[in-house]
């Protein structure tokens, strides 16, 4: 399987067990919002928005979906109470430790996981 198949592997693996079915607008959220958490860094939306290339407006709606989902959860900045911090929960952090075996499994065997 070369690189663009496995790379689709992961992307169903996402779709399945993330629950991402028709948008990638919160892989793509999530991956910043885990990303700024393994470098024990504050999250703020004004980051994260200007992390990514989609409207504040679409990125407002993903957080308040994955929020609903228990993905990520967000907090008032004390330094800034209109800039909140967003953080991955308990949840979310599993699943990203279970995306990565899965990754690893796509790249080191080159056959599709399953979940």
């Amino acid at each position: 399987m070369g690189i663009a198949g496995r790379a689709l592997s992961l992307r169903q693996w996402v779709q399945k067990n993330m629950g991402f079915v028709t948008s990638m607008v919160s892989y793509d959220v999530i991956l910043v919002v885990c990303s700024h958490h393994e470098r024990d860094e504050i999250l703020t939306m004004k980051r994260l928005n200007a992390s990514l290339s989609y409207s504040v407006s679409h990125i407002r709606r993903t957080i308040r979906s994955l929020e609903a989902m228990g993905l990520v959860e967000t907090q008032e900045n004390e330094a800034d109470r209109r800039n909140a911090v967003v953080r991955p929960t308990a949840k979310l952090l599993e699943l990203m430790s279970r995306f990565g075996e899965a990754a690893r499994s796509v790249y080191a065997s080159g056959v599709q996981t399953a979940a």
